[in-house]
């Protein structure tokens, strides 16, 4: 059964990861209110970080997150791609003075790169806030290998190779019709390379029976180890693709350094091969026989089912004998695979009836299937005569009818597919996906009260079952809530009372969003928006008035929550000792936030150690758990 898709003018399903929603997002912020009292950190600073030493051998440097404070910095070191992550925790004396730690620095080992060029990116990323910082954005260069052939025959092969980082002779490997030979050192003197490199016995010269194979000399790159093609007397494969339609590949190749071997063949549809299993070129063709002079190198090969559209089909020979030798291209084709279409225009509880049809199989008739409730009901051939299509599409023979009459007046799902019959696994193109006598969800986005949205949503459908609502932030998916709570007030709305809700707010970035809910369909159909409203996340205030070697006194609030009393985390020396809320009576702040129980009060547990000892104190936001801080104190004990 193919996946129902909601229509475009409908609202998106009950499953949350195909809602979509719109967005809007705004609010004045009311920090000027109160700036007087404020004494806090914004979480909205990118790292800083500096790389002192950026080379073959080793990336070295430092990061900090004036954010995070004493937390690690995590640093990647990408490479062509390839990315590693590292916290900058390594001890540099240097960095104590400017961010009252020596933590913060790190140091990366380079793996050995290849030959050629790199490119190299060294970024800081904050582990909180995800925001990023480049430290370092360039190239390294291994310098491959250089050199020249100046004898290749049956039973030479003489020349010379310079490795710049070699510093002296050089290896390189013969490898004859794909097989390794043994790597050897240059050890042959060429006063004429020398006087251009300073290096001397970069020359080679080795004797081998090397007539009538495929021959392959490399160098062996220093430091990577890595074999670089210098010579080679390999041809590339031969061959034609006769067909190439969508539905076969067919055609010959053949290795013109061995015509015996065969060649395999590889084929790729949009950039993906299409199997991991490669078809050998071994097909009898006796008209090969005065072409190449062997009949036994034809392929012909059947293509999987395309999906609905333009696809690039391209056929590669591998060679038979050389290992350096990439694809060879034989030829390539742009094959559409035309979607099928028809139209519903009558369905009930009794009848569907319309037409289909699919271009690829001109004037034949087209398969539909109809699906009940997701399960399959009918298939039928779309053959009878409906002269109107003929203007349009050239043949009329497409029209289809099914008898629905055993359904009943009940709510049911109801899905009409046309069998893309172009694909060898017959895809189906959904053209109705609808309900009869379905009734859409109701409800209410009442509120956003103490850090929960609250309202009621119920399905006529299912009166006596819960319905799921979904919450959307800025237009995400973020986590859906039950509406179960008894709301006698609902009785003379619906007839019921069991259908509130009051679900927890996800945890939300600082500043304003847009919050969307969306009552679930208990028959299966698209979800309905119930209410949409904003809201605005801002950040704790709060200030730690008395640091001492015994305790922290201060206040915080949440100005989002003060209903709530706050969670205050101390920290010595980067490790969390102890956790408090700020819920004490404090009669001056009732001027600001005309609520006073916002105050704490701590006595460490334990007494600091011996020497000096650093203390952060920071506010718990009520909604998203981040770390505001609102004072800090080196105290010497």
């Amino acid at each position: 059964m193919p996946l129902r898709h909601a229509r475009n003018d409908r609202s998106p399903r009950s499953a949350a990861a195909r809602r979509h929603l719109r967005h809007r997002a705004d609010s004045p912020s009311r920090d000027a209110l109160f700036q007087p009292l404020e004494n806090r950190l914004l979480l909205t600073a990118a790292p800083l970080g500096h790389v002192d030493v950026f080379n073959r051998s080793f990336i070295r440097g430092w990061a900090y997150s004036t954010t995070d404070g004493p937390q690690a910095v995590n640093v990647q070191v990408t490479i062509n791609g390839s990315t590693t992550t590292m916290a900058a925790n390594t001890y540099r004396a240097d960095l104590a003075g400017a961010f009252g730690s020596p933590y913060h620095a790190f140091v990366f080992a380079m793996p050995t790169l290849n030959p050629g060029t790199s490119s190299i990116l060294v970024t800081a990323v904050d582990p909180l806030t995800g925001m990023r910082t480049t430290l370092a954005n360039a190239t390294l260069t291994d310098p491959a290998p250089i050199a020249s052939i100046d004898i290749a025959n049956g039973s030479r092969i003489a020349g010379w190779v310079y490795d710049p980082d070699a510093n002296g002779p050089t290896q390189i490997r013969i490898d004859i019709d794909g097989v390794q030979g043994t790597p050897t050192t240059t050890n042959v003197a060429r006063p004429d390379v020398a006087a251009v490199f300073h290096q001397s016995n970069l020359g080679f010269d080795v004797s081998g029976s090397y007539a009538g194979h495929v021959v392959e000399v490399y160098a062996i790159d220093q430091p990577s180890g890595k074999p670089v093609l210098i010579y080679t007397n390999n041809h590339a494969p031969k061959g034609y693709v006769e067909i190439n339609n969508g539905f076969k590949v067919a055609g010959w190749a053949y290795d013109p350094d061995d015509t015996s071997a065969h060649v395999n063949i590889r084929v790729v549809i949009d950039g993906v091969a299409m199997s991991n299993t490669l078809t050998p070129a071994d097909v009898s063709r006796s008209d090969l026989t005065s072409l190449i002079g062997s009949p036994d190198h034809g392929f012909a090969i059947d293509v999987p089912g395309l999906t609905p559209g333009k696809h690039l089909i391209a056929v590669y020979a591998l060679d038979a004998q050389a290992a350096s030798a990439g694809l060879t291209l034989l030829g390539y084709s742009y094959v559409t695979d035309t979607p099928p279409t028809g139209h519903v225009d009558v369905v009930n509880s009794t009848l569907i009836k319309g037409w289909a049809l699919d271009p690829d199989l001109g004037a034949g008739p087209a398969t539909v299937s109809v699906y009940v409730d997701d399960m399959l009901y009918t298939t039928v051939t779309a053959n009878q005569y409906r002269p109107d299509l003929t203007p349009y599409y050239g043949s009329a023979n497409h029209g289809f009818t099914v008898t629905m009459s055993d359904l009943g007046a009940s709510s049911h799902s109801i899905t009409v597919t046309v069998h893309d019959d172009r694909t060898s696994n017959q895809n189906e193109i959904v053209i109705y996906d609808d309900f009869i006598n379905n009734h859409q969800p109701q409800g209410s986005f009442d509120m956003i009260k103490n850090g929960q949205v609250v309202g009621w949503a119920w399905d006529p459908d299912a009166p006596g079952t819960p319905t799921a609502v979904d919450v959307y932030v800025d237009g995400l998916y973020s986590k859906t809530g039950t509406a179960n709570i008894t709301r006698t007030d609902l009785q003379n709305v619906i007839g019921s009372t069991d259908h509130g809700f009051a679900i927890d707010l996800p945890a939300l970035s600082f500043g304003t969003h847009k919050i969307d809910l969306y009552a679930a369909e208990s028959q299966g159909n698209v979800s309905t928006l119930i209410g949409s409203k904003t809201v605005t996340n801002l950040q704790p205030l709060g200030m730690a008035e008395q640091i001492t070697a015994t305790g922290v006194k201060g206040w915080a609030v949440d100005p989002d929550r003060l209903d709530a009393a706050m969670e205050i985390d101390v920290y010595v020396n980067g490790a969390l000792v102890q956790t408090v809320a700020a819920g004490d009576t404090r009669n001056d702040l009732l001027p600001y936030f005309n609520s006073a129980n916002h105050g704490f009060s701590m006595t460490f547990t334990s007494p600091l150690s011996s020497g000096q000892n650093q203390i952060d104190v920071y506010a718990k936001d009520t909604n998203n758990g981040l770390l505001i801080a609102i004072g800090s104190k080196s105290i010497t004990v």
